[in-house]
């Protein structure tokens, strides 16, 4: 048994677990939260999700007795029980509608006295439309509805997942060993002894884990939850940021029945965090509906904490980051007010364009920007580099507060420089799958329009170039077009002087990289893409796809960048290739043309083992 680790470079730490759990070696698992987390997020977010199960078919597996669990909810009708945020939302409405009446007879000329209301007629006539409202709203979600699809996709996706385990012979026994390893409280489980009913739930899985890692030999093994305890993991302190790391004696445990130490327990939250750092376009949706949710389980333990009389820091280290989630829609209370004039910086050469906007290399090259001050547009921007959605969201909430608190008419090379490289982390945090940072970008006019027009000039001019630009300020061999057109409907002549600037930086690599101002004046941009019908096997068995070999836009090739285990983009029909095209390189969708040589199937998917990069290759 070795002692717990408890300083760890989180980064460090998150690629490990990427590695293992991409390893084809390693074995998932699943707790039964994972399941009723199902009913809670919509259709696109549980596509993603299984979308993933089924890119590691044979490697993850639900233990019987998790099955056990969800099967008991299901056979009651009592898996209504997941969608306890959609219940609560319904009984409100009910609530309301049960207590029309009597605000009707409570309201009189003295409680309206001062209101915008005319009369008492007035406003029984709103309260009976907002009933209306309400009413017609909540009958559009349909609990019924959902929790028979979700019934039908688990059936589908785990049914062939759940382990072959002897879980009747494990119940038999499980008492003398349960109250064995409870009373030298030996994880997992113990803090469950008190629970009435099903205090050896947790321990009856992971004899399953440990039975089946030993009889098939599995070296690397990780379990998936929501609700991580405290007797399966330790929590680490990392700059502020807490990080759960799993119990040493659960790995040592491990090692004796497997002789190996690669066992894991993380949350579904870090979980699709990582994968967002590594392929965010396929996890955008499940992001989303987790972010929103956890918002909704620091509530839920706020309210346990008046009952159980639990204090409000102790209710905030239970789960996983919840220390620092921040409710989007709030701002904190302790706004860090912005006075970036004290920062001392060193002159540095200044990138001027038409219209007077310039920025230093020091932002054009952020890897290099100072972050030593802990205040205002700085601390924001600290933040938004966290890679930690909670973090990064709460740093989008007070970003209205800390933009007001600029001095607009008399704003410094360094307050400019920083505005700029606010821009680019906000777009960024958006590539990350920040919900907040999304939401930010899509409202950029609206989020911006209330400050001057220097300060939306430079945040736009840093989100636009983050696109094309990496931290070094080289340009990428591969944009980060997800949230492009969120930038790109912009109104060219309001943002004038931020597309001026980013047009100028790309023109100087027009003969190396498909830049979009130098083929955005032509007539038309056409693509020559020479494919050829191909066999490929995939997940659900040989299939045929044109296999693209080459394109070059007009005459010069486009370089690709070999990936032994990638399709690109996931394969797409030929009708949606012009717009993933113009997309990829930000270019007018209109102008854009493709040739085929040969002529494809249009029956068939296109794919490449690969993706193309904005690299064009000389003639």
């Amino acid at each position: 048994m070795k002692f717990p680790i408890l300083d760890i470079d989180l980064k460090e730490y998150e690629n490990t677990l990427y590695e293992v759990i991409k390893s084809d070696d390693c074995i998932i698992f699943f707790d039964t939260n994972i399941l009723s987390f199902l009913y809670k997020i919509n259709e696109s977010a549980r596509s993603e999700f299984y979308n993933w199960i089924n890119e590691i078919q044979g490697r993850c597996f639900i233990p019987k007795w998790n099955a056990h669990e969800y099967i008991k909810k299901v056979t009651a009708n009592r898996d209504d029980e997941y969608l306890g945020e959609i219940k609560t939302v319904s009984e409100s409405v009910k609530s309301f509608n049960a207590n029309i009446k009597y605000i009707s007879m409570y309201i009189d000329d003295h409680v309206l006295q001062g209101c915008s209301y005319p009369s008492i007629d007035d406003y029984i006539k709103e309260l009976q439309e907002t009933q209306k409202s309400l009413q017609k709203l909540v009958n559009i979600i349909r609990p019924q509805k959902t929790i028979g699809v979700v019934r039908r996709e688990i059936k589908e996706h785990f049914e062939n997942k759940i382990l072959d385990s002897d879980i009747y012979t494990i119940v038999r026994d499980i008492n003398y060993l349960g109250q064995n390893r409870y009373h030298c409280t030996l994880p997992p489980g113990f803090q469950d002894a008190k629970k009435e009913f099903n205090s050896y739930g947790d321990l009856i899985m992971w004899c399953e884990i440990l039975n089946y890692c030993k009889d098939k030999e599995i070296k690397k093994c990780v379990l998936v939850s929501r609700d991580v305890k405290k007797d399966f993991v330790y929590n680490v302190d990392v700059s502020g940021r807490s990080c759960k790391l799993t119990d040493v004696r659960l790995r040592d445990e491990f090692e004796i029945y497997t002789n190996s130490d690669q066992f894991y327990v993380v949350d579904i939250e870090r979980l699709i965090s990582i994968f967002s750092q590594n392929a965010p376009s396929k996890f955008e949706a499940l992001a989303k509906a987790i972010q929103i949710i956890d918002i909704s389980k620091i509530r839920e333990n706020k309210k346990e904490e008046s009952t159980n009389g639990i204090s409000s820091e102790e209710v905030l280290n239970i789960d996983l980051n919840t220390s620092q989630i921040s409710n989007m829609s709030e701002v904190y209370t302790d706004v860090i007010n912005a006075n970036l004039e004290r920062i001392e910086t060193s002159s540095s050469k200044q990138a001027e364009i038409p219209d007077n906007v310039a920025v230093s290399e020091k932002a054009l090259k952020d890897a290099d920007f100072s972050l030593d001050e802990d205040k205002g547009i700085l601390a924001i921007i600290k933040k938004l580099k966290s890679h930690t959605w909670p973090t990064q969201n709460s740093a989008i909430s007070q970003l209205e507060d800390d933009l007001k608190g600029l001095n607009f008419s008399n704003l410094s090379e360094i307050q400019l420089d920083a505005l700029f490289v606010l821009g680019r982390n906000i777009y960024q945090a958006a590539c990350g799958n920040s919900y907040s940072a999304i939401y930010y970008l899509q409202k950029i006019d609206d989020n911006l329009s209330k400050y001057s027009e220097i300060i939306r000039d430079y945040v736009v001019s840093g989100a636009l170039f983050e696109i094309f630009f990496d931290s070094k300020g080289e340009i990428r061999n591969r944009y980060k077009y997800r949230h492009s057109s969120s930038l790109f409907k912009l109104d060219r002549e309001k943002y004038n002087r931020a597309f001026s600037f980013l047009e100028n930086q790309l023109l100087q690599y027009k003969d190396t990289n498909i830049v979009y101002p130098y083929y955005a004046d032509k007539s038309s941009i056409v693509f020559n893409v020479v494919s050829h019908p191909k066999q490929l096997d995939v997940l659900s068995g040989d299939k045929e796809y044109n296999y693209i070999d080459e394109i070059k836009i007009g005459t010069k090739a486009i370089q690709l960048q070999r990936n032994d285990n990638s399709l690109f983009p996931d394969a797409i029909e030929p009708s949606l290739f012009v717009k993933e095209l113009s997309h990829i390189y930000c270019l007018p969708k209109d102008k854009v043309q493709i040739r085929y040589s040969p002529n494809i199937n249009n029956d068939l998917k296109i794919t490449v083992n690969g993706y193309f990069t904005s690299v064009i290759q000389s003639e």
